[in-house]
């Protein structure tokens, strides 16, 4: 079990937005198997017990603080537990954190691998209208992780052991890091280097330069430098034995690069895992990314040149005025001061107006391109259909070892997408089927059920035939197993039906 408190800035504190997400409303309530409210007058109607949430947080005008407090609690992938046991898991973190007397919306949320818990409780109390930080939560929160795992028999400490450190841009935009380039390439050659009689700085830099990097001292320690742009990986973290204090003690005083040779390879952001389609694929992306750029200079250039067009005729235009000014002996020369004062202010309020307008300004850097990122590309490419793209996501998806409430297994794995069944493709290339009374999960190598309608299991069994043909085989309960034999026997094979030459495969239920 993990539980964690997910901060939002205080800008974006609106519990309204909070509580639509964590009841799913932009999908109808797709992701929710079970939603209730906590310490509101109307429990059973929630936009009411927003609005009563809503109209409690503002009533104390003192504080500052973020007045929603957003919990997640995860278990670990096969684990689940009914909605009453649900409800003293959070009656049990609301105690430990202090908030057990304050409003909540919680919600189930089964659309992953794994079930997850949200909770959005209101820090300002329902009667007293204090509002309440609750300080060192993570603290308690572990503690509460450990207790509630032995209650209820899950896995013991999930959630406790040293996580594995994966860099963001592998994490989000699924693209090798600059430090794991160096980990593969660079860091097993610089370990053997080091232990051996007589090796220099000379010999550790120019192994470096080889791959198009370069060590440089940075503050009091070492930094592994890209030799053409401005990426820098602590030295240290590649490597414990790669610190400054113990490379001079190998290699002495420290001495830059001086390698001069064209590197025989050099970084480039590619997509993990990659292959002839990935790397075709990740070709499509970068032409489109370059069309969008080359559209978005256009624009920035057009909308230039007609703000600086606008610019230079309003003030031409006030220049004539005045000119007129001026000429006009009519005037009287004292009145002339506060005339072209009144001017001057006139135009600073036109230009300003130009420079204000959206619709003439140059895209600046919170305004430009937004483009979708690799990952949010591939992702979209999988949701369409394309299995290579399906591939590039399941790239990092773990064997499945879990397997429900049953599971059909294939021999190897493969990235057929099925057709003819509601389904949602999720960030890690897992593919979530909806039927009318129950879902299954598609990962790869395995056909998992996450409940034991009948429904579900007649579906998850077609689309274990459709992939797998007959080389699968069938783990869980006892009684799953017993449940599918008649099944495979009574199936045919005009249920799986191939739709069209290389895509995916087709049922009708």
């Amino acid at each position: 079990m993990i539980a964690k408190r997910i901060d939002r800035k205080q800008s974006s504190s609106n519990y309204k937005v909070l509580a639509h997400y964590i009841l799913d409303h932009k999908k109808s309530g797709h992701k929710v198997r079970d939603a209730w409210s906590t310490n509101c007058r109307t429990p059973e109607d929630f936009d009411l017990a927003i609005k009563e949430v809503i109209a409690t947080q503002a009533m104390n005008t003192r504080s500052r603080i973020d007045k929603s407090y957003h919990l997640v609690i995860s278990l670990a992938p096969g684990e689940d537990l009914t909605s009453d046991q649900w409800k003293e898991v959070e009656e049990a973190f609301c105690q430990a954190i202090g908030l057990s007397e304050h409003q909540r919306i919680s919600a189930i949320h089964a659309d992953t691998g794994h079930v997850h818990f949200h909770m959005a409780i209101s820090k300002v109390h329902p009667e007293k209208f204090t509002s309440i930080e609750p300080y060192y939560d993570k603290f308690k929160l572990q503690e509460t992780c450990r207790q509630l795992e032995k209650a209820y028999g899950l896995k013991p400490g999930i959630g406790s052991e040293k996580k594995i450190s994966v860099p963001l841009q592998e994490a989000h935009q699924g693209l090798e890091a600059f430090s794991t380039y160096i980990k593969d390439t660079i860091a097993p050659d610089l370990s053997k280097l080091l232990v051996e009689q007589g090796k220099t700085w000379k010999d550790a830099q120019d192994l470096c330069g080889r791959f198009g990097v370069e060590i440089r001292e940075r503050g009091a320690g070492l930094v592994f430098s890209h030799m053409g742009r401005k990426l820098f990986v602590k030295a240290g973290s590649i490597d414990p034995g790669f610190t400054k204090s113990k490379i001079t003690v190998l290699l002495g005083p420290f001495e830059k690069s001086r390698f001069i040779s064209s590197p025989e390879k050099v970084y480039r952001a590619t997509p993990l895992g990659r292959d002839h389609r990935a790397s075709l694929l990740y070709d499509e992306y970068k032409k489109i990314r370059e069309r969008e750029w080359a559209e978005f200079q256009e624009k920035s250039e057009n909308l230039s040149h007609d703000r600086a067009q606008k610019l230079l005729e309003i003030k031409e235009r006030y220049a004539r005025r005045r000119q007129e000014i001026k000429r006009d002996t009519l005037i009287a020369k004292g009145r002339k001061r506060e005339i072209y004062r009144k001017v001057s202010e006139e135009m600073k309020r036109e230009l300003a107006g130009l420079f204000g307008d959206p619709s003439t300004a140059r895209p600046g850097a919170s305004a430009g391109m937004k483009s979708k990122s690799w990952h949010e590309f591939v992702l979209d490419r999988a949701r369409a259909g394309d299995e290579d793209a399906l591939g590039i996501l399941r790239s990092k998806l773990p064997p499945t070892t879990e397997f429900g409430e049953g599971a059909f297994v294939g021999k190897s794995r493969n990235n057929v997408i099925v057709s003819g069944v509601l389904k949602d493709v999720h960030p890690d290339g897992s593919i979530v089927f909806k039927v009318s009374e129950g879902s299954f999960v598609d990962r790869g190598d395995a056909v998992v059920l996450k409940d034991r309608s009948e429904a579900a299991l007649k579906a998850a069994f077609l689309v274990a035939r459709a992939k797998f043909g007959e080389d699968f085989v069938i783990k869980g309960p006892a009684e799953f197993v017993q449940k599918v034999g008649p099944m495979i026997v009574k199936t045919s094979s005009k249920d799986f039906e191939r739709e069209g030459q290389s895509k995916g495969k087709g049922l009708t239920l």
